[in-house]
């Protein structure tokens, strides 16, 4: 046993560890106050495996916003949720997103906005990512 133990040490050591990343995703959402331009749009570049993503979208005021990423055959997919609450104003919020690592993948999709079991995820946008 030890020796298999000293062998699997030798050649990690030989040949070196090599781990498979899949995408990552930063954001940042900027609400109401901060958010400036149109009330809808969605931009998209993407450059060396990067994908960046410009979101505006009217929501309510009071929203707590944040986003999740998972990925499917060729599609990665972006929930946005409202772990905030609900209130009757409505105003702009910009979501900049950058995904990494993406090079393997054809489509995004950006479902918003989910606020618990009131209102589920609506498809925002499909794009093709440019190549």
């Amino acid at each position: 046993m030890r020796a298999l133990w000293i062998f699997g040490i030798a050649a990690l050591l030989i040949f070196g560890c090599t781990q498979v990343e899949g995408p990552s995703m930063y954001y940042s959402v900027k609400l109401c106050d901060t958010a400036k331009g149109p009330a809808t749009g969605f931009e998209m570049n993407a450059s060396s495996g990067v994908v960046k993503v410009h979101q505006v979208q009217s929501y309510v005021c009071c929203a707590n916003i944040t986003l999740r990423m998972e990925t499917e055959g060729k599609v990665i997919r972006v929930y946005e949720d409202n772990v905030g609450e609900m209130c009757k104003c409505i105003c702009p919020f910009e979501a900049d997103i950058e995904i990494k690592n993406a090079s393997d993948y054809e489509r995004i999709e950006i479902y918003g906005v989910k606020f618990r079991d009131v209102q589920d995820y609506e498809l925002l946008f499909n794009s093709t990512i440019p190549g």
